[in-house]
């Protein structure tokens, strides 16, 4: 892949996932319990979290850095995505839905895309 289109590509889809957990966030705060929790906390919260710093990774110009940065959004971000899905699936009703669609499912696809990304097509 171009060089030059890797940090677009990454920061594309982590701004993406951010506005879309900002709008649950924006949920969140006007209906309380609208967004499962995680250890007690809205996990929209979290996973805003989570894409803030994969946004951030793709400035930082240090590549060790970078990669801390990006692993520490990824990883609690996958984690999530994953748990809640395997919850909607055996429970249903946990996730938010947006367009008919579990937010938890694109959540889970979006981070694994930005995982196998940042791991096969990252320098």
């Amino acid at each position: 892949m171009n060089s030059k289109l890797k940090q677009p590509v990454l920061l594309l889809f982590s701004i993406a996932g951010l506005a879309v957990s900002l709008f649950l966030v924006r949920t969140e705060l006007s209906e309380p319990g609208f967004c499962p929790p995680f250890f007690g906390v809205p996990a929209c919260f979290l996973i805003s979290a989570a894409f803030a710093l994969i946004a951030l990774s793709v400035f930082i110009r240090k590549n060790h850095y970078s990669i801390l940065i990006f692993h520490i959004g990824f990883l609690p971000g996958f984690i999530m995505g994953l748990t809640f899905s395997i919850k909607n699936l055996i429970a249903g009703g946990v996730c938010p839905v947006l367009l008919g669609i579990p937010l938890c499912y694109v959540s889970l696809v979006v981070f694994l895309f930005l995982g196998i990304f940042r791991m096969y097509f990252w320098d």
